[in-house]
């Protein structure tokens, strides 16, 4: 039998309680400002705009659960990609996998880390859907604001949007005046960063920006076997638009853009595990240290890590008489070169490296109501996506010890997923004072995808093994029906809603012709959003079940076969999430957050016959004394990966005139209860309760041209993992960035 911890809910309520008191007694600090400032001139806050619904509508109107971050919220907050989101965003989780970013929403979410797989957690830049995950992971270059959308976002987001969506919006380029923007900054580990951004009108109808980026610093990590720290993280990269109009009221937006990033302790792992096959053969055969610093590791394979990305769109919107006509084109063209030591020791014991591919097109054509007493969009989308190892190298061997320089199974696999999309959701208010709306709406979708013909081969032998090709096609329906009511300063709502994620291929095991199955899931949510104390401040609540099918999951099984796929029949989420914004006095704005998740457990995954024997479980490991051996488990009952049972923030932005100009103090405090990094529930990958703080001070001159910020990150210096990796060499771990400071200069022009 392997281990497994069947923890259900209970400890995770004991968590809530012990947690609970703190974060609430923060945002009744936040709240006691509000309420004795009824009188005071404090200055309201700002509407915010969204487009969580494919049309530009105050945030407090939408029923829709999302939150919103402009720019000057992001850089107050210590925002530098998405990743960081998690920070003000209650119920997101990040987490990376060599280098691989992985999202989670309200305990949904994947990890899937190979081409051709997408994020349970659509990502969309400027309206078009981005494939792959990482290509959000880029320094937020132009951003105008960032929605993060929870909960499945099926009917008018499609495929892959089980958990949500996250849109970051970038600038338009201006149509009335030059804006310029330049920053150069400096940090410990020898960061040096510059950002610059142009735009204008070069006609009366022609418009374009320009904007791009370069950042290096020293890598956090050392490795013990080269006795130096691993090459430096480097990345740049530029994006250009340009807008033009035409005709009565038309216009269209052309963008091309351009990422490149190196950065090899993404690829660096450490040996937490004193049984290791590396730290046990070692000594027989060279090496095998281990290390508990987090910024030393002792790889004897050498590591790297590389991501660049290209892409272009158009968008052309070209009204009528009571709709508009929206055409979004994308393009991604994608490469990530990876090399992992796998034992995650100095001894020559196993290890992988893979080129990954990526290359998608897709279209969506969109009618956008304009007038008339129901609003309506409806819509059409087409998407063509190719992914690919080219190749991924594997040791040729079976059992430790494999060295470096031994035979390779060289692996090349390509799949193809294509799908098709129609979609519409209209809604229409009745009641007195129209106070009552309903919305209801639909997406049919078509997935198929295709695994190409693959090879094996094994260096100094050839080609060993010929997979012949395969594919499958799903077809859903994911409905959405909302119910809400409006008074002048509030909006309650409920909702039924499906997402659904398209079933894949393994490209890391191509012998496995049948493909993880879809993934649906039903969401029932009730919100609840209020502006009071005379437009001051903002509260928001929302309340949630999720019942999860067929959940898809991946397991890092051994060194010659390093990714398994497989579907978890049933799943459940439950939570409680809320937020706050209030302007205290003119000077100073309050922000908290919290996110409740006291269920999020697999309800279904495995079956247990007579004798003990596990059928439809997942892959668990056991310490052998000379690594981990694996077999399969029941997990039913356990805690859903990545899923804190708590977490919550709190922000603050204070204002005030200062040396001729004024003084910014901002700062957002970060709190995660502990979670598990995969479905076992390890306590050997098990993430423990955390708390980091960002801060930073900016002065601005009076005219808001020139401005100068310290910042720091993770000031509390706190050590928590980004990944904890089980396998059957050992426990693999990827730490956090540790505390950063730095000086930013800046001017601009507006």
């Amino acid at each position: 039998m392997y281990a497994t911890n069947s923890r259900g809910t209970g400890e995770r309520s004991i968590a809530i309680r012990e947690l609970c008191p703190e974060i609430l007694l923060a945002i009744l600090l936040a709240i006691l400002p509000l309420a004795n400032a009824q009188d005071a001139p404090a200055t309201v806050l700002e509407t915010v705009t969204v487009t969580a619904q494919k049309r530009s509508e105050n945030l407090m109107t939408v029923p829709v659960s999302v939150n919103v971050l402009s720019a000057d919220a992001l850089e107050s907050s210590g925002i530098g990609n998405t990743g960081d989101l998690k920070l003000v965003t209650p119920g997101l989780v990040y987490d990376e996998l060599d280098g691989f970013p992985l999202y989670y929403i309200r305990g949904v979410g994947t990890d899937f880390t190979q081409p051709g797989v997408s994020s349970a957690v659509a990502i969309y830049s400027d309206g078009i859907y981005q494939n792959f995950s990482q290509s959000s992971t880029q320094g937020l270059l132009d951003v105008e604001r960032i929605e993060v959308l929870k909960g499945p976002q099926g009917t008018l987001y499609g495929r892959n949007s089980t958990a949500g969506a996250i849109n970051i919006i970038t600038r338009r380029p201006s149509t009335e005046a030059l804006e310029a923007e330049f920053s150069a900054g400096v940090g410990n580990y020898g960061r040096q960063s510059l950002q610059a951004y142009l735009s204008g009108p070069w006609t009366e109808r022609v418009a374009a920006s320009v904007a791009g980026f370069y950042e290096q610093r020293d890598s956090f990590v050392r490795n013990g076997f080269t006795g130096r720290r691993l090459d430096d993280r480097e990345a740049y990269g530029a994006r250009a638009k340009v807008l033009g109009r035409f005709g009565e009221g038309a216009e269209a937006e052309v963008a091309a853009w351009y990422f490149n990033s190196v950065d090899d302790a993404a690829g660096a792992f450490q040996q937490l595990q004193a049984t290791a096959t590396g730290a046990v053969f070692g000594p027989l055969i060279g090496g095998g240290r281990l290390s508990d610093d987090r910024e030393l590791v002792y790889n004897d394979f050498p590591v790297n890590w590389s991501n660049r990305q290209a892409g272009a769109h158009v968008k052309v919107r070209v009204p009528f008489e009571s709709f508009d006509l929206v055409s979004l084109t994308g393009y991604q063209d994608w490469l990530a070169r990876s090399g992992v030591d796998f034992d995650a020791t100095d001894a020559p014991i196993a290890f992988f490296f893979s080129d990954s591919k990526t290359q998608t097109a897709s279209q969506e054509l969109q009618l956008v109501s304009t007038r008339g007493d129901v609003e309506w969009v409806a819509g059409v989308f087409y998407y063509d996506n190719k992914g690919a190892f080219a190749p991924l190298n594997v040791p040729a061997g079976t059992s430790p010890p494999l060295r470096v320089n031994g035979p390779l199974t060289v692996i090349r696999t390509e799949a193809r997923a294509q799908a098709s999309a129609v979609f519409a959701q209209a809604s229409y208010r009745f009641g007195a004072g129209d106070a009552w709306r309903v919305t209801a709406g639909g997406r049919y979708s078509r997935e198929k995808a295709t695994l190409e013909p693959a090879t094996i081969a094994v260096t100094g032998i050839g080609v060993v093994a010929r997979i012949p090709g395969t594919d499958e096609t799903w077809d859903d329906f994911s409905p959405k029906l909302t119910l809400d009511y409006s008074t002048d300063n509030s909006l309650t709502f409920l909702t039924v809603s499906r997402g659904f994620k398209s079933g894949a291929y393994n490209l890391a095991s191509p012998g496995d012709l049948s493909p993880v199955q879809p993934e649906k899931l039903t969401a029932i949510e009730f919100g609840y959003k209020l502006t009071f104390a005379g437009g001051r401040a903002r509260f928001e609540l929302a309340a949630f079940n999720y019942d999860y099918k067929q959940l898809q999951v991946q397991f890092i099984t051994n060194q010659t076969a390093p990714l398994t796929l497989g579907n978890a029949k049933k799943a459940t989420s439950r939570g409680v999430e809320l937020s706050l914004t209030g302007k205290a006095t003119p000077n100073l704005q309050l922000t908290a957050g919290l996110a409740l998740l006291p269920e999020a457990t697999y309800d279904s995954f495995g079956t247990t016959l007579p004798g003990g024997a596990v059928i439809n479980g997942g892959v668990a490991y056991t310490d052998n004394g000379a690594g981990n051996s694996s077999g399969i488990a029941n997990f039913s009952g356990n805690d859903l990966a990545h899923a804190p049972s708590t977490s919550g923030n709190l922000g603050i932005v204070y204002e005030r005139p200062f040396a001729g100009g004024s003084i910014v103090l901002s700062g957002n405090l970060y709190h995660s209860g502990k979670y598990y990094f995969s479905a076992q529930n390890s306590p050997r990958a098990r993430q423990d309760a955390y708390t980091t703080l960002n801060a930073r001070v900016t002065w601005k001159s009076a005219d808001e041209r020139w401005r100068v910020a310290i910042w720091g990150n993770n000031l509390t210096d706190e050590t928590y993992y980004t990944q904890i990796l089980v396998n059957a060499l050992g426990s693999l771990a990827q730490f956090a960035p540790q505390r950063t400071t730095g000086v930013e200069f800046g001017y601009s022009i507006r």
